[in-house]
């Protein structure tokens, strides 16, 4: 609740600092003109953290969860481990945060447009546990493709076109134990 002040038991005011609902920041991105953060655990561990997004705009912070900002596309009380995030180049409204235990959400203007998993991506559940998706580093190209990787299965290496077209890549070499983080674009 913040800082309370107490003048009687009748007479108690909650005072909150500008800033994000939840403190464990799990990535940062900024984009055009926006701050982006994702609250997930800090580590490689799954703790099962619910606590979505924050933004951080014209010195104010908004954060989108299960409580501030539902969904129809899915039932965010059933997401967790909010952790990596890429912000379209293009549009700093359009966000995506991947979840170390479901799969990806795709945000416009602080509200859900998609949530992609097995069932209508190329990504895939862990092998032994294919109802885990690990969805770790995720990074914008020059033509605007989301690239995404998958720990633990065998096409760990994922790409969203601008379209809405998706690609897998198999690198077997990397699987089965492997969890794969951060990713860099190059040349």
């Amino acid at each position: 609740y913040g800082l309370l002040r107490f003048k009687s038991s009748n007479d108690i005011v909650s005072m909150n600092p500008n800033g994000p609902l939840y403190p464990l920041t799990a990535k940062a991105r900024f984009g055009k003109s926006k701050l982006w953060i994702s609250h997930g655990s800090i580590d490689w561990a799954v703790n099962y953290l619910n606590n979505g997004i924050s933004e951080f705009s014209d010195e104010t912070w908004e954060t989108y969860d299960k409580n501030t900002a539902p969904s129809n596309v899915v039932n965010l009380n059933n997401i967790s481990e909010w952790q990596s995030i890429a912000i379209d180049p293009r549009d700093d409204k359009h966000v995506f945060v991947g979840s170390r235990v479901n799969g990806l959400l795709e945000y416009y203007d602080g509200q859900v447009i998609n949530f992609y998993r097995d069932t209508n991506s190329t990504l895939r559940g862990q092998l032994g546990n294919p109802t885990v998706i690990i969805l770790g580093g995720m990074q914008f190209d020059s033509e605007n493709n989301l690239w995404i990787v998958n720990s633990k299965t065998t096409n760990c290496l994922h790409k969203l076109t601008p379209e809405g077209v998706w690609q897998s890549y198999s690198f077997p070499q990397f699987i089965p134990n492997n969890d794969l983080g951060e990713m860099i674009i190059d040349s």
